[in-house]
């Protein structure tokens, strides 16, 4: 059994559910050191949801034709691509 370190973590985003979709996630911090690091950041064009299993889903678009979606995970607080579809 593989045993994972705490990290904490502060997760910065809208308090309410939007519809069967969480609220967007603006910001993901975590101590290194104990210093603040962003392990994600959200902006317009590029969302991050925070979803039910504790992955972030990443919508993102860079214009009409460039558009797809990504999911992470995190890994002795590191962001870690699981999948994506573009």
């Amino acid at each position: 059994m593989q045993q994972h370190k705490a990290v904490e973590e502060l997760v910065v985003g809208e308090t309410a559910d939007s519809g069967n979709m969480p609220g967007m996630v603006y910001g993901v911090f975590t101590l290194d050191n104990g210093f603040p690091r962003v392990l994600f950041e959200g902006w317009t064009r590029n969302a991050f949801y925070l979803c039910s299993d504790g992955q972030a889903l990443n919508e993102w678009s860079n214009s009409a034709a460039d558009s797809g979606w990504s999911v992470y995970g995190l890994e002795d607080g590191v962001p870690v691509l699981r999948y994506e579809l573009v």
